[in-house]
């Protein structure tokens, strides 16, 4: 299970090491899942730390091509689901942080720029003229990426061509209220703060989760 949260202010303090919040700053105060409390009076810890573990960002010129951060974990000692923490700069199981997916998206759909132009942008270096990701994430625009807003925004499946993806691009930085130019990053952290994604569906922090995982909750 994960929880997007903001945490750091730019996408290069999580190569920092020194800059990962404590366990306790981190710590959330109840499961998303099972509602299990991490303190209870006279009760034992119900939310505890499980260790970090590697993950790789891609799109950060900036720093590196290819750039390792540590992401928290915990335990949640009701349901036994551990919970990842994962900063608001970064789109859950996806390798290129959310930022770059949208800015690549923007780049190629409202700016009319070639796969090979963005793909120099982001010092991607292929011997091929396009770049297949670039093409997946507008497939995937809303079907798999940020597809927690498909049903509110009245979408359904994946983006089958150029209009359809563009349509739902500028849905996204309306619903994210800001401009389509410079604010990729602001847009896609607005977008992903305060979401829980868990078995390929995703809810609100805060809120119970689909019926569909309402069963999982311990008796």
């Amino acid at each position: 299970m994960i929880i997007v949260r903001s945490f750091c202010e730019c996408v290069e303090e999580l190569f920092e090491s020194n800059r990962l919040p404590s366990v306790e700053e981190l710590r959330p105060s109840s499961c998303p899942l099972c509602g299990e409390l991490a303190f209870s009076p006279g009760k034992p810890l119900g939310i505890v730390g499980h260790g970090t573990y590697r993950r790789q960002i891609l799109g950060v010129v900036e720093v590196a091509l290819e750039a390792i951060t540590r992401v928290r974990r915990y335990l949640c000692r009701g349901c036994r689901h551990t919970i990842n923490i994962l900063s608001d700069h970064l789109h859950p199981r996806r390798w290129y942080y959310g930022g770059a997916i949208l800015e690549a998206l923007r780049l190629h759909l409202l700016e009319g720029l070639s796969e090979r132009q963005i793909r120099e942008r982001f010092g991607i270096v292929t011997e091929s003229e396009s770049w297949r990701s670039l093409r997946r994430w507008r497939a995937e625009l809303l079907m798999t990426l940020w597809y927690w807003l498909a049903r509110r925004l009245g979408f359904r499946g994946g983006a089958r061509t150029g209009d359809d993806g563009r349509q739902r691009l500028r849905r996204l930085f309306a619903e994210a209220a800001t401009q389509t130019k410079q604010c990729a990053t602001s847009a896609s952290r607005s977008l992903l703060c305060g979401t829980v994604h868990f078995q390929g569906v995703s809810w609100p922090l805060g809120r119970d989760p689909p019926e569909k995982l309402q069963a999982q909750k311990p008796l």
